[in-house]
């Protein structure tokens, strides 16, 4: 917890709350009461009496503290004000009514300051993060960062801390939809789609589109923006310092990402601070000499309790008093009320200065603790006094500065009362600024004005004033994403992106059984498949049958050679080698095949393993292949098959005499006669590799090793598919080559994702193999604009052993990205224990993934960003995988 000084500027005061002005307007009323008994006004004394006594009555009256803090007798003087002043103002009017004279604006100075009169000020907009789900020594960073960027400001220079609302822009989503459908179109024209698959994929980017223009233009999404506005005389010293907070805010080990704000966007700016439901788009029509006018409100009206901004009703609140100790956000409370927009106006105050108003207020509270005081006004002098002497401490000691604090909330009347509960929940005392309605407005106004900052201004320290840091959301809008779900406005995700955060696009969706992994995996494989990706799914349930056949894709059942097999002898030429790099892809493929002997092998012995090894490297010298040939230049046909292992052996026994060698030459050939001709395995791998996946969505089923309980051969079946993908993934990139090279941004190139359903059935716990192999391949697929993802609903089969876990933690470590589904709260040790190198799971994160509903998911895009997320499915994504007529019905309607 922090803390927030009581007033560093106490009034003094000589009985109870009361003021020596209140004593002395008193002392007025009193002798106006003498003066009435004394003059001869009525005939009798007593009448005398009696007038002097009502008089005295209203006068006692006058001291009565109203709503807003204040005494009646300075309500009625703002009220007479108050009907002084001019109630409406408007851009029509010209004189003293036209909306300018409350407004300081003038307009921009060279596309990059706002100009008031005789200064400037500079706008950066601010991203929000999910800041309450980080650990709090990470909250703790956030705040460091935000504090050092507010001791930026020089006496000179003033800043307000802004949220305001504006219709989200997904101008840019649109285009880019079409961008994505006219890739895919050119794509089937060069062959490389076939008709079917453009056409199941086509209503999948038509209703995204149509998705996106009713949020664009029907529907709009009104979202919250954040923003720090710094004010100075001088521009270049503003701009020096603007550019020393952004540095400082993006340069942190947790940065805080933010965007200078100009040209037409600093209208944009303005026109939010008092407008919610506009269109941006308007001002690139508007001549540059009307933009000014643009930003101001039509007509403001002023009562005595709300003020009318074009012709809607708002209350503007001001923060009286704070809490004495507050938490980390402490303003975000204030932030998040809704339909309203909020200003927190900081100006620095002389440390010299600072210093000598504190040792005031400490004698002026100190000579209170020495009167007679009631104890609960007592423990509250005592508080006041021991935070002044804290914050003494600070300011000459730790490096504090003191800021001139003030906080305003402009918000509709129709949430006056939840604002009203928000603040005292909280611990704010508030004023609601009755007959000052034009003093708040101008305060909580974009410029350095502030009307109130003498009554209502608070002196905080720089560690405390950062911790208010209210820049907090679970938003997530990917520039290029793609719409996945919901949280507190709609979520697009761009997963291929790359930045100084996200380096690759591996992902890992965790999930316990119910809890809506498949519908979230299936999901995001429909959007990537409509978006020019090749998937390569290893499914060991048949999870993906109906997407694949809808998709136009291929099904392989690897637990026969029905649709073709992969021969262990094939040679695939590593990503390595064909970057030009040093590899040995012969030397690379015998330690391969050493690793599948051990695996598929169970039981033989060392000396016989050897053996096999040794006569594994003289069949591939037999047929003239070592680590001088180009493996690129080979035929399928060129590689041996387990015949021809088959065959060696047996010409070996057929002359080795020494009996030692027989012996383990009749053991190899004992373990692999299964896999030749004849033997009860032999359709599987006993050929030439005669697999084909000309398709873009193509899904290796495992099932029927599965169900017949044959974890060896589906475990080693794995490791097969995954070294042909290597060879997929090569081919991906000599696509992208042939066919992007113009293309700068990688996300803009083909894709290539292979997805491994219920992980955790091929991890052996004997040869936890898979898992090194997960973890390499997501190490080579993340550099050619690739994917793997992970899925798992077992996750205690992750951290089986030692070994396993270190394995597991290896394969996170290698995602950018977790989806994590509802678990079980026994799971969450499990889960701690894999995500303890990935930025860990803090006990917020944890509540908030055991207690999550059906489709719920807690996003993990990267270190410090993390936020929960409802998976949505639109409705053709959900019929592409869910209704095996998808395509009857299709073909029906065109």
């Amino acid at each position: 917890m922090r803390f927030i000084p009581r007033k560093t500027k106490v009034k003094t005061t000589v009985f109870r709350n009361f003021t020596i002005f209140d004593v002395l307007l008193m002392l007025v009323g009193a002798g106006i009461a003498v003066a009435l008994v004394t003059t001869n006004i009525f005939d009798k004394l007593i009448y005398n009496i009696y007038l002097a006594v009502f008089f005295l009555a209203l006068w006692i009256m006058l001291f009565f503290e109203m709503g807003d803090g204040i005494r009646l007798y300075f309500a009625l003087v703002l009220s007479f004000r108050y009907l002084a002043y001019h109630k409406k103002y408007s851009k029509k009017d010209k004189g003293n009514t036209n909306i300018k004279n409350i407004m300081p604006f003038d307009d921009l100075n060279t596309d990059k300051f706002l100009k008031f009169g005789d200064y400037y000020g500079m706008v950066v907009e601010i991203f929000p993060m999910s800041f309450g789900l980080l650990a709090e020594d990470r909250q703790n960073m956030v705040i460091n960062c935000f504090s050092q960027a507010i001791q930026r400001l020089n006496l000179t220079q003033q800043m307000s801390i802004v949220k305001t609302k504006k219709p989200m822009l997904l101008d840019n989503m649109a285009s880019y939809e079409d961008y994505r459908y006219n890739t895919l179109q050119d794509m089937a024209d060069r062959g490389l789609y076939s008709r079917e698959e453009l056409d199941s994929r086509a209503p999948v980017f038509e209703e995204r589109l149509q998705a996106i223009n009713y949020m664009n233009h029907t529907e709009k999404i009104i979202k919250d923006h954040y923003y720090i506005v710094v004010y100075d005389t001088d521009r270049d010293a503003l701009n020096n310092t603007i550019n020393g907070i952004v540095a400082t805010l993006e340069s942190s080990v947790a940065p805080i990402y933010t965007n200078i704000v100009t040209g037409d966007d600093l209208y944009v700016f303005m026109k939010s601070t008092f407008c919610t439901d506009f269109d941006e788009r308007e001002i690139e029509l508007i001549p540059i000499k009307e933009k000014p006018s643009w930003v101001y409100p039509d007509e403001v009206k002023f009562g005595l309790k709300t003020t009318k901004i074009d012709g809607e009703t708002f209350r503007i609140f001001s923060v009286t008093d704070y809490p004495i100790e507050v938490p980390n956000a402490w303003a975000y409370p204030i932030f998040a009320l809704d339909e309203s927009r909020v200003v927190v106006n900081i100006n620095p105050i002389d440390r010299y200065k600072a210093e000598k108003d504190l040792d005031k207020s400490l004698m002026e509270m100190e000579n209170r603790l020495q009167k007679d005081l009631r104890a609960s006004m007592k423990i509250e002098v005592q508080n006041h006094v021991d935070t002044l002497k804290e914050l003494l401490k600070g300011i000459k000691g730790a490096n504090e500065q003191l800021f001139n604090t003030t906080i305003h909330i402009v918000a509709k009347e129709s949430v006056k009362k939840e604002v009203r509960a928000i603040l005292r929940q909280n611990g704010f005392k508030y004023a609601e600024n009755f007959a000052r309605q034009v003093d708040g407005f101008i305060s909580s106004n974009i410029s350095r004005l502030d009307k109130l900052a003498k009554q209502y201004g608070r002196g905080i320290q720089t560690s405390s004033l950062a911790a208010c840091f209210p820049f907090i959301s679970t938003t997530l809008h990917d520039e290029r994403g793609i719409y996945i779900g919901y949280n507190q406005y709609p979520v697009f995700a761009n997963f291929f992106a790359r930045n100084n955060e996200r380096v690759n696009s591996n992902m890992m969706i965790i999930g316990k059984s119910g809890s809506g992994k498949s519908y979230c995996t299936k999901t995001l494989l429909t959007n990537f498949a409509a978006d020019n990706t090749r998937i390569f799914i290893l499914d060991p349930e048949n999870e993906y049958e109906i997407l694949c056949h809808n998709l136009g894709g291929k099904i392989i059942d690897v637990g026969n050679s029905t649709n073709g097999i992969f021969n262990p002898f094939h040679i695939y030429a590593t990503l390595e080698s064909e970057e030009g790099q040093a590899s040995d892809d012969f030397a690379e493929h015998l330690q391969f095949m050493e690793q599948f002997y051990r695996l598929i092998l169970p039981g033989i012995n060392t000396d016989a393993f050897e053996m096999l090894n040794s006569l594994t490297a003289e069949l591939y010298r037999s047929k003239g292949i070592d680590s001088g040939v180009n493996i690129a230049d080979l035929q399928a046909s060129d590689f041996p098959i387990f015949d021809d292992m088959l065959a060696l052996v047996d010409s070996k026994l057929e002359t080795e005499t020494n009996e030692y060698h027989l012996k383990n030459l009749q053991t190899v050939r004992m373990f692999i006669e299964k896999f030749g001709t004849g033997g009860r395995n032999s359709n599987l791998w006993n050929g030439y590799t005669s697999i084909k996946t000309n398709e873009n969505f193509c899904c290796f089923s495992f099932r029927s090793l599965i169900s017949n309980r044959n974890d060896i051969i589906a475990n080693a079946q794995m490791l097969l598919v995954f070294k042909y993908l290597d060879s997929e993934i090569i081919k991906n990139r000599d696509f992208n080559l042939k066919y992007f090279a113009d293309q700068e941004l990688e996300e803009d190139h083909r894709r290539i994702i292979v997805a491994v359903d219920e992980a955790h059935v091929f991890i052996n716990k004997k040869f936890p193999i898979a898992l090194d192999f997960m973890a390499q391949m997501a190490k080579r697929i993340r550099k050619y604009n690739g994917m793997q993802i992970i899925i798992t609903q077992n996750i205690k089969d992750f951290v089986g052993s030692e070994e396993i876990a270190q394995q597991s933690t290896a394969v996170i470590n290698a995602c950018q990205y977790s989806i994590i589904m509802s678990l079980a709260p026994a799971d969450i040790n499990d889960l701690i224990t894999l995500y303890r190198n990935a930025g860990g799971i803090n006990t917020e994160e944890q509540n908030s993934i055991v207690t999550a509903r059906r489709g719920q998911c807690f996003l993990i895009t990267g270190p410090m960003n993390r936020t929960t997320v409802q998976i949505e499915a639109l409705n053709v994504t959900k019929d592409l995988f869910n209704n095996p007529n998808y395509l009857t019905a299709l073909n029906s309607n065109i």
